[in-house]
């Protein structure tokens, strides 16, 4: 379907993609969240491990309304930032460097946070080495608010 990705076709790009360009993908797929302004500028001081969620700061999206996702709700999300912070922490002590970034990636030594054009490159890339009909980071988004919306409806006929 236009516009959408099943979740067979998002796990098969998904496996083409370097481990660090996982997590960025995997969090728009499950959250709909925008990924040029909303994911990949993720700080550390935007997860709540004890609340189990994850924020966003009114003035930072593009309604300029805050949102906030309750993480603990999505198994595979809560899994992901606790692996994301694993690797944060690994790189810390292997460094020296503190890691602001949710998503970031290790180049030759240096940390750097991933940028939108890489992801871009990445995910064409892996995209077509799984055979996927083409399909943009966009549609993660378009997929998400589906997928919520048909979750949500499934709870309120439960």
């Amino acid at each position: 379907m236009k516009g959408f990705i099943e979740q067979n076709d998002f796990e098969a790009v998904r496996s083409h993609l370097p481990e660090a360009f996982q997590g960025p993908v995997t969090f728009a797929y499950r959250t709909g969240w925008r990924v040029s302004n909303e994911i990949l500028p993720l700080k550390w001081k935007q997860v709540d491990f004890t609340a189990g969620t994850v924020r966003l700061e009114p003035g930072t999206t593009k309604s300029g309304e805050g949102r906030t996702v309750p993480f603990g709700a999505f198994p595979e999300l809560a899994s992901l930032l606790r692996t994301q912070w694993e690797k944060t922490l690994s790189l810390k002590m292997e460094t020296g460097q503190t890691v602001l970034s949710v998503f970031h990636w290790n180049d030759r030594g240096t940390i750097k946070s991933i940028h939108l054009k890489a992801l871009c490159h990445r995910w064409q890339i892996a995209r077509q080495r799984a055979g996927v009909p083409t399909r943009i980071l966009h549609d993660l988004r378009l997929t998400a608010i589906r997928n919520l919306a048909e979750r949500r409806g499934r709870d309120m006929n439960a």
